[in-house]
């Protein structure tokens, strides 16, 4: 087992850098402490195999360059190639993250926007249908009572009798009588 900490003083690289190269050899290589001597020999394949593709501006060959054994004399060759491709594109690969992570940042904050969006208004409209169905269904319940129920018999509950005929309709009465008489 190798330590992180170890290869990074060995290689004489950043340890962020190392770890970024751990990915697709380690699951975890974001937290991982130590590395297998397996693992850590793939890592010094995979670094010669872009030194290589670096010098001849062609693309590594992974595959090619894991299947071949590395004495530690290139090992050391390799990172000190490494290290000085590092320090003549220092800025540009700062600048270039600095643009990524902007970017990220910018895409997540949209993302983040339109997921509430949605749940906000699939809420509020969830929220709004679940009360007018009530709504509907207790306005309906009052309509059918009011319907069942015999005007008369509300009125003669609340002690409200019918009215008393009015002075005009008593003499209206009175004419039809009198009326009735002379013919």
């Amino acid at each position: 087992m190798k330590a992180i900490k170890d290869i990074v003083k060995e290689l004489g690289l950043d340890e962020d850098f190392i770890r970024v190269s751990l990915d697709g050899i380690v699951t975890n290589y974001d937290s991982v402490t130590e590395i297998s001597d397996g693992e850590y020999n793939t890592l010094l394949k995979i670094f010669k195999a872009e030194s290589q593709a670096q010098l001849t501006g062609s693309q590594p060959s992974y595959e090619a360059e894991l299947q071949e054994e590395l004495e530690p004399e290139k090992i050391s060759q390799l990172a000190e190639i490494r290290r000085e491709v590092l320090e003549v594109f220092p800025q540009n690969f700062g600048e270039l993250s600095g643009l990524i992570v902007e970017q990220l940042a910018y895409i997540n904050a949209q993302k983040l926007v339109a997921d509430y969006k949605l749940i906000h208004s699939e809420t509020v409209e969830a929220g709004l249908s679940d009360y007018h169905q009530s709504f509907a269904e207790q306005a309906s319940s009052i309509l059918k009572a009011a319907q069942s129920r015999d005007p008369h018999e509300f009125l003669r509950r609340q002690g409200i009798k019918k009215k008393r005929p009015t002075a005009t309709e008593v003499l209206n009465e009175f004419q039809s009588l009198i009326n009735s008489f002379s013919a």
